[in-house]
């Protein structure tokens, strides 16, 4: 132990004793009222003295440790104040033979030498311990020696002992041993109870390393964390900034309303600025396709939460601008149609993703706008489906997904897409599955309740009346998100829907005289022709080229198809024209944009098959044959 923890505890000890002290002199004086008519005058003298002189310093003591703690040094010669007053009192008081024989006979002096033995423990010194020891031991054979003197006589024979004058041997050597033997068990004890001490102080100082040690680590560590922690959020701050101009509505139309809802469920801080990261992206862009303005949007949900999740959004929004880009530059890329650019556009983005190995894979809804005629080319890779909000009522334009997510390996003869044709006033909304995934509250278990009743968005969008904000408000009061959600709304105003054409009144061509045809086509050739941009306009021309058996049909058929392309038995019909004209190539063009809006439809698959034959595309006529046969096979298992 150190030596101030060892001086409290000796002062401590110092103070215990004099208690203990102060006790005996009280037991001292009730011993000598109660003996004091049997005891001669010399022993009630020394009786007094050794009382009172004990009394004295006992109460001296106090005093001067009331003002300040009491040496070590004084403590033990008190001590040994105490055994040479009591050693005096046994000598003292055995002069003459019946003092002596009362003073060998009574034990109260010799448990007294014990306790004063046990008691100078307390100032925590083996050494001082041993000295009383001895010291009480030699007043033992003081005391026999006195008795020898004042005339007894120390006998072995036990009934001898009992007569006066005499005192057994055996009972004196007994108690010489005891004295000795108290003394050297009181400082093993005091030893014993050093080394636990010392083991103790050992032990709590070795603690209190390992404390303040494991404290500093543990502030290192949360040190580190805080320092990983911050560069962790200034990788998300960075990561933000790059998918900022990826993400958002850049396009800019009157023929639409475009707007976006994004909420990302990573939100952090990073110095002065509130931000959130996430997979979710949603983008629009201004394109040109074949002269005709076009809306590119994409909404897509990147795998993974945080930064994972942002990587591929990263990826997502970087690929997509890239093709906006492209296409805005390469007049190759301007000439495509709606499906044709958005099969390459897939295929872009796929080719990217599959680079990852499966570790890095998107849902999406990507698609084309025409701005003016209000049709819509969309394509859903395992994506929420399609709202459409119509006459106060939302309903799914699909009914089933059949594109994995971009990044699974995949067939490409699966691609498919939408096309329909939007009116006055309609709202479309795309979405992640975030817009789903709600917390609606706790079962009995305390486990949380997810949605997954994918009609509670339509409801949801019909009580929003088809607007983002409110919709999103919504969302909010049915229950918490539990992912990152976003949303994309493309609205059709009132008025601005497809274009309304002023009809021109033409008779039934098909009932027009063969030696007429000729009039009348020259009649619809000079009121715009094939260029007009009314669709019954240019079906007139059409039919009557067609019956006229003049290869202009074949233009004529193409308008009307650019006219109304929505309608795949218009884009059949264009097929058949241009294959019976002669016009392979662009028969096949329309043919395979025909199969990517329906891959059911056997009398398109029929007509791209020989054609591939014709232009010997053996192969391409191989694989459109199987998809034929296996069409024919999956209808006869129906049936």
């Amino acid at each position: 132990m150190r030596h101030d923890e060892l001086k409290v505890l000796s002062d401590s000890g110092a103070v215990y004793i004099n208690r203990i002290r102060s006790v005996l002199v009280l037991l001292y004086v009730l011993a000598i009222i109660a003996s004091f008519n049997r005891n001669s005058t010399l022993q009630n003298v020394l009786y007094f003295i050794a009382t009172g002189g004990m009394a004295l310093y006992s109460i001296g003591f106090y005093f001067w440790h009331a003002r300040s703690p009491i040496p070590r040094k004084i403590a033990k010669v008190l001590v040994v104040l105490d055994l040479l007053l009591v050693i005096m009192t046994m000598i003292g008081g055995s002069l003459t033979v019946d003092a002596a024989q009362g003073t060998l006979r009574s034990p109260l002096l010799y448990l007294i030498i014990v306790m004063i033995i046990v008691y100078s423990a307390y100032l925590l010194d083996p050494a001082f311990t041993a000295s009383i020891t001895i010291l009480g031991a030699l007043g033992s054979v003081g005391l026999t020696a006195a008795a020898h003197f004042a005339g007894i006589q120390f006998t072995w024979d036990a009934e001898q002992a009992l007569e006066r004058g005499y005192s057994p041997c055996s009972t004196e050597i007994s108690r010489f041993l005891f004295l000795l033997a108290s003394g050297m068990v009181t400082r093993v004890i005091l030893r014993l109870a050093q080394r636990a001490l010392g083991v103790a102080h050992a032990l709590n100082d070795g603690l209190e390393s390992q404390v303040l040690e494991r404290t500093s680590q543990l502030s290192e560590s949360l040190e580190s964390l805080k320092a990983l922690k911050h560069q962790q959020d200034a990788d998300y701050f960075l990561t933000s900034l790059l998918l900022n101009p990826l993400g958002g509505i850049f396009a800019k139309t009157n023929a639409a309303e475009l707007d976006a809802w994004l909420k990302q469920k990573k939100s952090f801080h990073y110095r002065q600025w509130e931000a959130s990261l996430g997979g979710d992206l949603v983008a629009a862009y201004n394109i040109r396709l074949r002269g005709q303005p076009y809306v590119a949007f994409i909404s897509g949900d990147c795998m993974g939460k945080s930064l994972q999740g942002a990587g591929g959004a990263l990826v997502l929004g970087t690929v997509f601008k890239s093709i906006v880009s492209r296409t805005a530059l390469a007049v190759s890329q301007q000439q495509r149609y709606p499906e044709q650019w958005l099969k390459s556009c897939f295929l872009d983005l796929q080719t990217v993703f599959e680079t990852f190995d499966g570790s890095m894979v998107t849902s999406a809804t990507i698609g084309l706008l025409d701005e003016q005629r209000a049709v819509l080319y969309y394509t859903n890779a395992e994506h929420p489906w399609t709202v459409l909000y119509r006459d106060g009522q939302a309903r799914f334009l699909e009914q089933e997904t059949r594109l994995r997510r971009i990044g699974f390996p995949w067939i490409e003869d699966l691609f498919y897409l939408h096309v329909t044709r939007l009116e006055s006033g309609d709202t479309v909304i795309f979405g992640s599955d975030g817009r789903d995934d709600l917390i609606l509250g706790k079962d009995k278990n305390n486990d949380y309740i997810i949605n997954t009743d994918e009609n509670l968005f339509l409801q949801s969008v019909e009580q929003a009346h088809g607007k983002l904000e409110p919709l999103s408000n919504v969302l909010s009061g049915i229950g918490d998100f539990v992912d990152d959600v976003s949303l994309l709304r493309i609205a059709i105003p009132d008025g601005h829907g497809p274009e309304t054409f002023q009809k021109t009144r033409n008779p039934d061509v098909r009932f027009i005289p063969p030696d007429q045809l000729s009039v009348e086509a020259k009649r619809l050739e000079d009121a715009g022709g094939i260029q007009s941009g009314d669709p019954a306009h240019v079906r007139s021309l059409f039919t009557i080229y067609q019956r006229m058996g003049d290869p202009r049909a074949a233009d004529a058929i193409l308008r009307y198809s650019d006219l109304r392309p929505e309608s795949n038995s218009v884009l059949l019909g264009a097929v058949r024209i241009l294959k019976n004209h002669g016009r392979f190539a662009e028969a096949v063009d329309a043919s395979e944009r025909l199969r990517l809006r329906d891959r059911k439809l056997v009398r398109n698959l029929e007509i791209l098959a020989r054609l591939h034959r014709t232009l010997g595309n053996t192969d391409r006529e191989r694989t459109i044959l199987l998809e034929v046969d296996g069409l024919r096979r999956s209808l006869r298992g129906q049936t």
